[in-house]
């Protein structure tokens, strides 16, 4: 029986007997073939994928909870028992931690969160994996979206690996509270595909009926894309976009199911924002934005449009030059061009004309370029004002856009050395990336470097009561207290470091001192539930147990979604 070529007796193109060869050069042959087999295969670039995120999140594991990962975890009792779910679909997100003044509605997290919580309670760790898990899983959607578009694969297992470790994604998976952003995308990246798919079937028997069964379930899934967060609404121009891209492709058949589509979901986008201003209503208070030019900026949509292109030049900083990354974005609107706007408003003229050129060659800029400002479009302030001028996160969709055109490059090369020229200089700024985004995730782990670190870029009164917080949490009072002070100094206009320094009056046994900026805090926020509790408990030290008791009135009020005014607090004139 003759079977295998082998070097082995008689030179390399002989054919030998299956017996006269040893047993681990067969077993060598099966490891080649089915090693290669799994390098050419989708499973190995989710492996590679996941690998790459471990290591670059790998510093974060086990960070603390920051910012309103305590309002949306820590302190939200609803996450606390799954009887609780009913109420996640008819109040804001924060609800269960006694926060009124948001408009965010977001069942599926809040969801989410009751399935961590009911396994591993509060360990910061599975909240991390979860958060990090989804991003994994929408780098691979990534990656099979830009190969549905016709990309070569090599460039699109780059690109996802980009988008895995690129610094920026820091602020929405090192977050724990970044959570909406990476669901959303995977409802809305898995809608996209099945969506694509749809244009894969074969004409016979059943065709309708299995197109309609696709439609079906990509509305499915953009409905849980509105259940997670108001990004969602870009689901139905990012299919516009694909059909646009792929138009040119289609027979009568596929054009008319691109339509029935079209109208399908942005006739659910409209059902959606139609009920997101009416009954999903749950505001209580403003957009967030503070700072002295905070209302022109909201009331004066010029102001916005302008702003928007200052703006822009920071965006593109972020991607490629992701160095000097931190939160607290300044409060800065303006009502004239300097030079940063000028760029930005040239920037996207030129990148419009390009973008309508490209559409009657290949579609590839036209498709980076709509997908980069589809995605941020919500999030932009020009129609709507949004709370912060500019964040990171919010370049989690657009970053893909970006990549289009970075995967396109790589059919423009045409030699064997210059793609393996791109591969070479690609897999350096992964690893740059990798080590950047390390870096940054420290940051995110411990609490103080990183309000220090926010501090270096923008000393805000938020900043400054959060890193006296920290510094009261590790004890050093002084460096606490001095930090609360310059907080009230920026910004008196909230309760959290009046709270704190009540506190610290307390503890250090002046309970005048602590009573007085309990009720300061409470006279900016009557509602601030962490600060009645606190005069509550003063009151019951005291012995008031009548104060003690109309203030756990008041709980229960503001527990029914009440507001109440600062006049209604008892003992405003002393104990």
């Amino acid at each position: 029986m003759y079977l295998v070529r082998s070097r082995v007796s008689g030179g390399f193109g002989c054919l030998v007997p299956l017996y006269d060869i040893e047993f681990h050069h067969l077993l060598l042959v099966f490891v080649m073939t089915t090693l290669k087999r799994f390098l050419n295969s989708n499973w190995f670039i989710l492996l590679l994928i996941a690998v790459f995120a471990l290591i670059g999140f790998s510093t974060v594991l086990y960070g603390e909870f920051l910012y309103d990962d305590l309002v949306l975890i820590v302190d939200n009792h609803y996450i606390r028992s799954f009887s609780n779910i009913p109420k996640f679909f008819v109040s804001n997100v924060s609800r269960g931690a006694n926060v009124l003044n948001t408009n965010l509605y977001r069942p599926i997290v809040n969801i989410v969160h009751t399935v961590i919580y009911s396994m591993f309670e509060l360990k910061v760790t599975a909240y991390h994996l979860t958060n990090i898990g989804f991003h994994v899983l929408n780098s691979f959607l990534a990656f099979l979206l830009l190969r549905r578009l016709g990309f070569w694969k090599i460039p699109c297992a780059l690109a996802a690996l980009i988008f895995v470790i690129h610094p920026i994604q820091s602020e929405t998976v090192a977050y724990m509270a970044g959570l909406p952003d990476v669901i959303v995308t995977t409802f809305m990246f898995s809608g996209l595909l099945v969506f694509l798919k749809g244009f894969e079937i074969e004409a016979g028997d059943g065709f309708k009926r299995r197109r309609m069964g696709l439609l079906g379930m990509s509305a499915l899934l953009l409905v849980l894309a509105f259940l997670t967060k108001e990004l969602a609404v870009i689901f139905a121009p990012l299919v516009l976009l694909f059909g646009l891209y792929k138009f040119r492709e289609f027979d009568e058949s596929d054009k008319t199911f691109f339509k029935q589509c079209l109208a399908v979901f942005f006739a659910m986008t409209g059902v959606y924002l139609l009920l997101k201003f009416t009954v999903l209503d749950f505001t209580g208070g403003g957009l967030g934005l503070g700072g002295d030019n905070a209302s022109l900026y909201i009331d004066n949509i010029g102001v916005r449009v302008i702003t928007f292109f200052h703006m822009l030049p920071e965006y593109f900083r972020l991607i490629f030059w992701p160095v000097h990354l931190f939160f607290e974005k300044p409060t800065v609107a303006y009502a004239s061009f300097f030079w940063p706007g000028i760029i930005g408003l040239l920037g996207l003229i030129g990148g419009c004309c390009l973008a309508v050129v490209s559409y009657f060659k290949r579609r590839i800029f036209m498709f980076g370029f709509g997908m980069f400002f589809i995605g941020l479009a919500p999030v932009c302030g020009v129609l709507i004002p949004a709370n912060f001028m500019y964040a990171d996160h919010w370049l989690y969709v657009p970053l893909v856009g970006v990549l289009v055109l970075y995967v396109a490059s790589y059919g423009y090369l045409r030699s064997k050395r210059s793609r393996a020229v791109f591969v070479a200089v690609s897999l350096i700024i992964i690893a740059l990336l990798t080590v950047r985004i390390m870096d940054r995730n420290r940051d995110w782990a411990d609490p103080v470097r990183f309000f220090e670190n926010e501090i270096e870029y923008y000393p805000s009164a938020r900043t400054y009561n959060n890193l006296g917080y920290e510094y009261f949490q590790v004890m050093k009072l002084r460096s606490a207290v001095e930090f609360f002070y310059k907080a009230i100094e920026v910004d008196d206009s909230f309760p959290h470091p009046h709270l704190h320094m009540g506190k610290f009056h307390y503890l250090g046994g002046n309970t005048e001192e602590a009573l007085n900026s309990f009720y300061r805090a409470l006279e900016i926020d009557p509602n601030h539930v962490a600060t009645l509790m606190s005069v509550k408990v003063v009151a019951e030290k005291l012995g008031r147990d009548d104060i003690a008791n109309q203030i756990e009135a008041l709980y229960q009020r503001i527990q029914n979604g009440e507001y109440i005014t600062f006049e209604d607090i008892p003992g405003r004139e002393g104990f």
